[in-house]
């Protein structure tokens, strides 16, 4: 049962496993709304001119006009709130898929009374598996929109006909369940297979942290997480090398997690990145510049008492005028300059920069 309960729920993965690739998911249905809604605009434009200038399908133009609107609505909706909003892209996506077997529908039986339906059928085996969604709700689609269908079967054919088309959308409902079950497994099993993989490449082992391979993909997205400001603290732990030579490897890697637990509790984990060695850097959104101060502060201190020191700079920007890289460089020579003052002082050349 706990098999079945997870197959029907998430598509075979655990709930933690599920709640994993969630982000991932959400591109991806997102990425595949834009394309198919593009794509749907297109053949409805054409079917619609076409519409106009052939008897045989002139029945149809109402209900290509109308689904025709709706894509365009739906394209600009789910391009402003789809990729912030999972609420807003669920609801455009049920949308969408409605506008469509509410087309099938009505292509396969108000305007095709005489004969079987095949616009439904076709549909009713493609549409769940556009998107990847969990199968209980796939299943729950197929039902609904094969009730309605039967329903419009009922009151708009011959009993020959009805008989075929029932029986067709049964059997053809059952093979799309079983389908788009499978391929949601798949698809699934695959998202689990890359954030696993990404994890690895992502995830500084030392530290818990993430890494520079992190940052770089993530790093164009930051800006967008702030509303008026973004600040960038850039740090480098001095005497690790020392640290290293005097008492060994491991005594270093203490430093390092326990630095970067430090970090973690000031700037949180979300933004905060492990870049190589003994250098770190974490953003934070719409932080002033006194609460900035203090969190610095705060952590110079908390490390101070475990007998670390690191040499830090940060740097603030509008979001306005904001360009990661100049923050990021801005950030970066104020720390190697508090580094070099800390040398100084105690008179010892600094490593590397």
């Amino acid at each position: 049962m706990e098999k079945i309960k997870r197959l029907l729920l998430y598509a075979g993965a655990t709930p933690e496993e599920f709640a994993q690739v969630q982000q991932e998911m959400h591109l991806y249905n997102y990425n595949r709304l834009v394309a198919f809604l593009a794509i749907s605009i297109v053949f409805l434009l054409i079917s619609a001119v076409y519409a106009v200038f052939s008897v045989v399908l002139a029945p149809n133009l109402p209900a290509y006009l109308i689904v025709l609107g709706i894509s365009c609505l739906l394209l600009p909706i789910t391009l402003y709130v789809g990729r912030r909003s999972r609420a807003g892209l669920q609801i455009c996506l049920s949308l969408f898929l409605s506008s469509l077997y509410s087309l099938s529908i009505y292509l396969s039986t108000v305007t095709s009374p005489g004969g079987p339906a095949t616009a439904f059928i076709a549909f009713l085996l493609t549409l769940p598996t556009l998107f990847i969604l969990p199968p209980l709700e796939n299943m729950c689609s197929v039902v609904i929109w094969d009730m309605l269908f039967f329903l419009f079967v009922s009151v708009s054919k011959d009993a020959r006909i009805v008989q075929i088309d029932m029986l067709n959308g049964i059997i053809y409902g059952c093979i799309s369940i079983i389908a788009s079950t499978y391929v949601m497994h798949m698809m699934m099993q695959n998202f689990i297979t890359r954030a696993r993989l990404r994890y690895v490449a992502e995830n500084d082992q030392t530290t818990g942290l993430r890494n520079r391979n992190a940052f770089e993909r993530e790093q164009n997205d930051i800006p967008g997480r702030c509303r008026r400001t973004l600040s960038c603290v850039y740090m480098d732990i001095n005497g690790l090398h020392e640290l290293n030579n005097a008492m060994g490897h491991q005594a270093g890697d203490i430093m390092l997690r326990e630095v970067a637990d430090e970090l973690k509790k000031q700037f949180g984990d979300e933004l905060t990145y492990r870049m190589g060695g003994d250098e770190y850097v974490a953003f934070a959104p719409d932080l002033s510049e006194d609460r900035l101060h203090e969190k610095v502060r705060t952590f110079s201190l908390a490390i101070e008492q475990k007998d670390y020191h690191a040499a830090l700079g940060w740097a603030t920007c509008e979001t306005a005028s904001l360009r990661m890289e100049n923050l990021l460089r801005i950030a970066e020579t104020r720390m190697y300059q508090a580094k070099s003052a800390y040398y100084q002082d105690k008179n010892i050349l600094p490593r590397g920069r």
